[in-house]
């Protein structure tokens, strides 16, 4: 019969790279549906928004299922029009949801390769991780393994052309006068992912020395913390401005380095500063060879779990160490 794909996410996770991602997945199995149901489906101009956004990737308006807010009970009742529910996140909230879908098949990983193994107990199906899988994509893929899909190393994720997002960064970083910056990304999920702001601060004056600019980039509820950095550095670094998923991938090009704690930011670079590398510091890495070939060789730092005592910030890694996986003066960024 016509498979049906569900995402019930707040519809600021449906960014570029997910769409695009999900159109590839419609285009490889021909009659299948997506589901989408938030809140945000109330509004006519957010509805045709998404089916705009979806042509773009040659899936028509008849393909995806659009549902606005309904109550509890009809929203719960809403999963069961799903077929098939992949716990990914190995987690009891994340296999209650599953079970509570209704889907007829619930698959997730057992045992070992969970975060909470006794929370398998809520699917239907539980599988191995194959050995040598480590890094998160790759644990993921692994799991259509279930649906008959051999896809680990497959880590194409495509994102829309963006020249017109390239042309507005060029036009700002001109306004501010900066070229190839180093970008620093001082936010993070959780506080244990935070380092100072003082430190971004000396590190700043410190590139300043060696005539390299650097810029603070934000994300939402982010933009008070870059100005905390900015402050720290005594006007060595510059806040950047709001930028999309889009408009911060031309910057990153445009960047010769970043430097950020959590890893998400770093996944468009081609050089990296991580601040700290954790137990499974590979798991969550950069996921390009190129890229993660460019993290080990040049711009790794020692490796270290978060002190204790420190309330999980990242307050031991010094400047000088941050220093140390930068370039050390003024130049072309690497290629």
């Amino acid at each position: 019969g016509q498979i049906t794909f569900g995402c019930f996410n707040n519809l600021s996770k449906m960014n570029d790279a997910v769409v695009a991602l999900w159109s590839r997945i419609l285009n490889a199995v021909p009659g299948s549906r997506l589901f989408l149901k938030a809140r945000q489906l109330m509004e006519a101009s957010v509805r045709q928004s998404i089916i705009d956004r979806f042509a773009i990737h040659r899936i028509d308006a008849e393909r995806l299922m659009l549902e606005d807010y309904t109550p509890r009970g009809n929203y719960l009742a809403a999963y069961q029009r799903i077929d098939i529910a992949l716990d990914l996140q190995g987690l009891w909230k994340s296999s209650f949801w599953a079970r509570v879908s209704g889907a007829r098949r619930r698959i997730g990983f057992g045992g070992s390769a969970r975060r909470e193994p006794l929370s398998s107990l809520m699917l239907t199906e539980r599988h191995a991780l194959p050995p040598g899988v480590a890094h998160v994509i790759d644990k993921n893929l692994a799991l259509l393994a279930a649906l008959g899909l051999s896809a680990v190393g497959r880590r194409e994720f495509p994102l829309p052309p963006f020249e017109r997002e390239a042309s507005r960064v060029d036009r700002e970083l001109a306004a501010l006068a900066v070229e190839r910056p180093i970008l620093f990304h001082p936010g993070g999920g959780w506080s244990s992912k935070l380092w100072p702001a003082e430190q971004y601060g000396e590190l700043a004056r410190r590139l300043a020395r060696r005539r390299i600019p650097t810029l603070v980039c934000w994300g939402p509820g982010e933009e008070a913390l870059a100005h905390r950095v900015v402050t720290a550095s005594g006007g060595a670094a510059i806040a950047s401005f709001p930028a999309s998923l889009l408009e911060f991938a031309a910057l990153a090009r445009r960047a010769r380095a970043i430097v950020a704690a959590d890893t998400g930011p770093l996944h468009p670079m081609r050089r990296v500063a991580p601040l700290a590398r954790a137990q499974k510091a590979d798991f969550q890495s950069p996921w390009r060879s190129s890229a993660v070939a460019t993290c080990a060789a040049r711009s790794e730092l020692t490796a270290r779990e978060i002190a204790p005592g420190r309330k999980g910030r990242l307050d031991g890694i010094t400047t000088h160490e941050a220093t140390a996986g930068l370039p050390a003066r003024s130049g072309r960024p690497p290629g």
